[in-house]
């Protein structure tokens, strides 16, 4: 005989589900606009270890530093540009095409 704290109150809670919380959907635009920002940061630090690292070789600090920076954010700007319209923004059909 299973202990009940409450009458009429199931006492295994393993049958519960929470995606009536966030559908299925919605956690793959939650992973897409993560993956978006993720991209953007990663390419900055790239671009910033790759300039950093040919200024250390060349003695020509701080400039390729600089560089590479500006070129890692473009490269994720390029990335999210990308992003968009592979998902149908930005061109007023505001679809999904990947489904």
């Amino acid at each position: 005989m299973a202990l009940t704290l409450l009458p009429g109150v199931a006492d295994d809670f393993s049958s519960i589900s929470y995606n009536h919380l966030m559908p299925k959907s919605n956690w793959k635009q939650l992973l897409d606009a993560s993956q978006v920002g993720i991209q953007l940061v990663i390419s900055t630090f790239i671009g910033l270890a790759i300039g950093w690292f040919i200024d250390e070789h060349l003695h020509t600090s701080p400039w390729f530093t600089i560089i590479f920076f500006f070129l890692g954010i473009a490269a994720g700007f390029i990335e999210l540009f990308r992003f968009m319209k592979r998902k149908g923004g930005g061109n007023g059909q505001g679809g999904n095409r990947d489904q």
